[in-house]
């Protein structure tokens, strides 16, 4: 019977992949949407082994010029200009932190990301749920706290994948099973990325609606984005528009009727934007998604720096080549040219079995 991951394993070891497109094999699988399979099948090609191959010659050629010297002194071999070195590291340090920095858009597009939908009773939570979903997935009533549990479906949004939360309308709990919805709710609110706050914009803002703006700004950080979604529009406004902005400290929000099906396009655009807002999205495809080659490359981030440091201290040479020899190795254990068995072990070991 075959092992998990031994065709892909054996692959590798006769040299037809490198480790990180063998790792694309596992992503291009789990693959969620269109994007994240586009981002696999990139790596898969050799994007991110090419561009950690010329790195590595990069780093190969300043070890050898720094080293050649010192191995042959009875040779007529000029010494290497440190500012050149220095130069050199520096070009492939940009390199390395450019990498680095597309770990958070690579995790979402293979990951996905947590949207929670929040709200009082009855403002409309479970219909915009049903309406992201293009279908009939919760039950929808005119009766408050129809929702006494949280539902989870996972949605492709303009190639992004969302796992969208459904949650408990809050308001004071009456029994026992109202108590455990909002005790969820409450630990969903606290780790999803993005929260959705709904408001009904036909009434009043009421106690509910405070209750729910504290709540969002108790675990607000700069890793949490809200989107204020004020449903309802297609009835008379009677809502303190200015009150909720200065509450929540916004400038905008996103105005829908889910009875009259206006605004949800806006709202999808809207998500697919805050998902990825801030992240380093790069242009030639090269997008790190897992913590293994993240942590390999920050190890080769500070081999880097400690020979730049070595050199401002004008460090003798021998003993830069000790970091620069550590960053080479760092690099190539993500493409598994310098790597351990028992890690390639573990690697092939998540994958299905076979594959």
């Amino acid at each position: 019977m075959a092992e998990p991951g031994e065709f892909t394993k054996r692959a590798f070891l006769n040299g037809r992949i490198d480790l990180s497109q063998a790792e694309a094999v596992i992503d291009l699988i789990q693959a969620k949407t269109e994007r994240s399979l586009n981002s696999s099948l990139a790596q898969l090609s050799g994007s991110l082994k090419k561009k950690i191959t010329d790195l590595r010659n990069k780093l190969i050629r300043i070890s050898a010029e720094i080293e050649a010297p010192m191995d042959f002194p009875d040779q007529d071999i000029k010494e290497i200009c440190p500012k050149k070195v220095e130069e050199n590291i520096n070009y492939i340090l940009k390199e390395v932190n450019s990498l680095i920095d597309t770990l958070e858009y690579g995790k979402i597009l293979k990951e996905g990301i947590n949207a929670l939908i929040v709200g009082k009773t009855n403002v409309g939570k479970s219909s915009l749920f049903n309406a992201l979903l293009r279908e009939n997935r919760a039950i929808v009533t005119h009766l408050p706290g129809t929702t006494r549990d949280t539902i989870e479906e996972l949605i492709n949004i303009k190639g992004i994948a969302f796992k969208v939360i459904d949650t408990a309308g809050l308001k004071n709990p009456e029994n026992v099973i109202e108590k455990i919805s909002i005790k969820r709710m409450m630990k969903h609110l606290k780790e999803a990325k993005l929260i959705l706050a709904m408001f009904d914009t036909s009434v009043p803002l009421s106690s509910e609606d405070i209750e729910v703006i504290k709540e969002i700004k108790k675990g607000k950080n700069e890793s949490k984005k809200v989107i204020v979604i004020e449903n309802k529009i297609d009835l008379k406004e009677k809502i303190d528009r200015q009150k909720l902005f200065g509450l929540l400290n916004i400038k905008d929000s996103i105005k829908i009727s889910l009875k009259e099906k206006i605004g949800t396009e806006e709202l999808e655009e809207k998500l697919a934007r805050a998902a990825t807002e801030g992240l380093v999205i790069p242009e030639n495809g090269v997008v790190i998604n897992n913590i293994r080659q993240a942590n390999r490359l920050n190890r080769a981030k500070q081999g880097l720096e400690h020979v730049l440091a070595g050199l401002k201290d004008k460090i003798a040479y021998d003993f830069l080549t000790v970091d620069l020899k550590d960053t080479l190795d760092s690099l190539g254990e993500i493409t598994g040219d310098s790597i351990s068995d028992e890690i390639v072990n573990d690697i092939f070991s998540r994958f299905c079995i076979g594959k």
